[in-house]
């Protein structure tokens, strides 16, 4: 590969790379962060997130109440029906957790865009270090030993 070969794939290479780390950056932070409440499907039974929520009904807990029997259901017919535990249910807002979810991808773009930059960088200022490069065609080997006999 030659020199010029080489700085057009650094170029082109770190280009490429720090406008697509850049745009999913971007894209990353400028997502909504949404509603965060799980829907009705996915809601999870009181007992399963009783460890995050606790819901109370004037000064007595949900779970104490509905063991009692004094949390009843109005049917349509105007009957009334005792609920019973395993009917309720906690739609949870987990905002948090997917907001926590996006710092890897945050981390792992800003990683790529750092490398990316600074291989555009080298590509951009290589023919500065010109002078610098060893060449083994026009060098002049001189084995030092052989001078001092």
């Amino acid at each position: 590969m030659t020199r010029t070969t080489f700085r057009l794939a650094t170029i082109i290479l770190g280009a490429g790379l720090l406008a697509i780390s850049v745009f999913y950056l971007n894209r990353l932070s400028e997502k909504p962060p949404g509603t965060g409440w799980a829907p009705l499907y996915l809601a999870q039974p009181l007992n399963a997130v009783s460890d995050r929520v606790e819901v109370y009904v004037g000064d007595v807990p949900l779970k104490k109440a509905v063991a009692e029997g004094k949390v009843n259901l109005v049917q349509a017919d105007g009957t009334t029906v005792p609920v019973l535990e395993s009917q309720l249910t906690a739609s949870i807002n987990n905002e948090e957790q997917v907001r926590v979810a996006r710092i890897p991808s945050f981390i792992g773009f800003g990683i790529l865009a750092g490398a990316a930059g600074i291989l555009l960088v080298f590509g951009l200022i290589a023919p500065i270090f010109k002078g610098y490069v060893y060449e083994a065609d026009s060098a002049i080997l001189t084995e030092l030993h052989l001078l001092h006999q």
